[in-house]
């Protein structure tokens, strides 16, 4: 039903993933799905839901961050990535998250297949208090 009503779906995956891919060539084309994430909440949404209220919500946030964002108030933020690496101790396997900044800088002599520019990444890991993380080879694991 509801595909039938909204011709149009987008949702925060969606748009994280053309964020992550560089679909949007500018932030018009990301102000535009955003403007139709509101919409399609608020058409198939009844106005008395919790979600037709939320979209509301999100809208007036998301239009006072770009305002600050425009007028320099507000500077956009490094890139957060979080990575998993297994850690080995004992002969037993667990996986812990550590947390990395990722700065991206656009380097337009570089470009992808496609010919989009690329940006390259320079990633700064925080200091863990964790042990070290221990890789291990295929070809040389210890048992």
């Amino acid at each position: 039903m509801y595909y039938q009503i909204i011709k149009e779906p987008i949702d925060f995956q969606r748009i994280r993933r053309k964020i992550d891919t560089y679909r949007y060539s500018n932030l018009e084309q990301l102000h535009s799905d955003m403007k139709l994430l509101v919409e399609n909440a608020q058409t198939f949404n009844c106005e008395t839901s919790i979600i037709y209220s939320d979209s509301i919500l999100l809208d007036k946030v998301y239009q006072d961050l770009c305002q600050q964002l425009q007028s320099g108030l507000l500077q956009a933020p490094n890139e957060t990535t979080t990575t998993t690496t297994t850690t080995s101790r004992n002969s037993t396997r667990r996986e812990r998250t550590t947390r990395t900044k990722k700065s991206s800088v656009t380097n337009n002599n570089e470009t992808s297949r496609r010919g989009r520019k690329r940006k390259a990444s320079v990633v700064e890991e925080e200091s863990s208090i964790d042990e070290p993380t221990v890789s291990i080879d295929s070809d040389n694991q210890e048992n």
